[in-house]
């Protein structure tokens, strides 16, 4: 009687590390995905297999009372692998691995009606190499490689209130050369290379403009 319930304790836990190890080797060594980006409705990544930019989610306009095609999770067909990609509110930007070049699609207009260009997914002819890029709102901007600059394009105004200039689009004169930038909504921020410093800039209220928030001044 004792010999059998050795017998299945030990028959016990060889099914145990079985079971363990056909767990373990049926997990992948390595994730799918090497970079991934959630934008307003729509999410983008990286596929680590291929470096091919991955897109899901609403491909439409979100504030259309019927749907109205803008693109943001169809990546052109000629981008090729990517190295990195961004996802903004309703459009996609990425940096082409065989150039550094910056890719975008998706909406080129505003966010209320649709009907205003504000250019977010049309780069500048002459930004050349990016070594980083980020999709806001309405904006986006990149880090030139050649000198470390911020560029940024598209809507320099409210998203919902074109006529309302803000800034998000418009870096500082002082800035200088930086390591890292991201675009918000209605604001962008960057890390200057120089001290490492946050520096923001664009709006410091609500998206109506008419309550003070403070994401644009960094404690």
């Amino acid at each position: 009687m004792r010999l059998r319930a050795v017998a299945l304790v030990g028959l016990g836990v060889l099914i145990a590390v079985a079971a363990a190890l056909a767990l373990l080797l049926s997990r992948p060594t390595e994730p799918d995905a090497s970079v991934l980006a959630a934008g307003g409705l729509h999410t983008c990544a990286i596929r680590q297999a291929d470096s091919t930019v991955v897109c899901w989610g609403s491909n439409d306009h979100p504030f259309s009372s019927s749907p109205r095609y803008v693109g943001q999770v169809s990546p052109p067909a000629d981008l090729g692998a990517a190295r990195a990609v961004s996802a903004g509110y309703e459009h996609t930007c990425a940096i082409r691995h065989a150039d550094s070049a910056v890719v975008c699609w998706g909406s080129n207009e505003d966010l209320s009606s649709g009907t205003i260009r504000t250019g977010q997914s049309s780069p500048p002819a002459d930004l050349g190499a990016a070594s980083a890029v980020s999709a806001g709102g309405v904006h986006t901007c990149a880090i030139r490689q050649a000198d470390g600059a911020v560029i940024c394009w598209g809507s320099n105004d409210n998203a919902f209130e074109v006529t309302s200039r803000i800034g998000q689009a418009s870096p500082p004169a002082d800035l200088g050369a930086a390591s890292a930038v991201s675009a918000g909504g209605l604001h962008t921020c960057a890390i200057r290379e120089a001290d490492d410093a946050v520096v923001c800039w664009g709006s410091n209220d609500d998206l109506f403009g008419s309550s003070r928030v403070g994401q644009a001044s960094p404690p």
